[in-house]
């Protein structure tokens, strides 16, 4: 399979209420979105990745 293009999107979902944890509140819930396409035929992923390098 030849993947002709790839599209990647950041996105920062806010939080009504922040999120505490030991090291920090987070108030938005970050994601990492990629849309895969090879010819007529696309496919998506997603990643959750957290802010800090934990």
């Amino acid at each position: 399979m030849r993947i002709d293009r790839l599209d990647i999107w950041h996105v920062a979902m806010p939080l009504i209420y922040p999120w505490r944890t030991a090291y920090c509140e987070d108030y938005e819930i970050h994601s990492v979105l990629v849309k895969a396409t090879s010819g007529d035929i696309s496919a998506w992923s997603e990643s959750s990745p957290l802010e800090a390098p934990t």
